[in-house]
């Protein structure tokens, strides 16, 4: 008997309407999905960069310590040439890989902050309310402040 009713008027006047409501709201899972997606990929981004910056740690140090010793000595060798020349070469590409992932890290931000702003705005329905003059400076000040910062990469202006 449900099966009778369900094909002769309810399913056919239900379904439409359910429809239209399901589009608006599977995009919002849809959304809120790759935002958890993208924010555990930010997490693993982070931590790479943690562990890149603690890789590289030990040959800052070792270049200070160089340093210290060329200071002790009071004149500068060809041993401490070539050391100091191979630590900095190091020290670059440690610094040029971590800089990647920021890059990428900071990539992901900026999509997730698309994505909420697109979803904020899908879901506003309703006309904007006027904000006085302050409240748009206090915003802008708050947008500012947490936007990412634009790394160029080597040689690129």
């Amino acid at each position: 008997m449900g099966r009778t009713k369900t094909i002769s008027g309810g399913g056919g006047t239900n379904s439409p309407s359910s429809s239209d409501s399901n589009p608006a709201s599977n995009t919002a899972q849809k959304s809120e999905t790759r935002i958890k997606d993208l924010l555990k990929e930010l997490y693993t981004l982070i931590h790479n960069v943690q562990d890149e910056r603690a890789r590289g740690e030990h040959n800052l140090t070792n270049i200070s310590k160089t340093h210290e010793r060329m200071q002790q000595e009071q004149r500068v060798t060809p041993y401490y040439k070539t050391k100091l020349k191979g630590l900095y070469k190091t020290a670059m590409q440690d610094a040029e890989v971590e800089a990647e992932l920021l890059r990428k890290a900071l990539d992901k931000i900026s999509e997730i902050k698309s994505i909420r702003e697109q979803r904020r705005i899908a879901d506003s329905d309703r006309p904007k309310p006027i904000m006085r003059r302050g409240v748009l400076m206090s915003m802008l000040q708050q947008n500012a402040s947490t936007l990412p910062l634009w790394v160029s990469k080597p040689g690129e202006k």
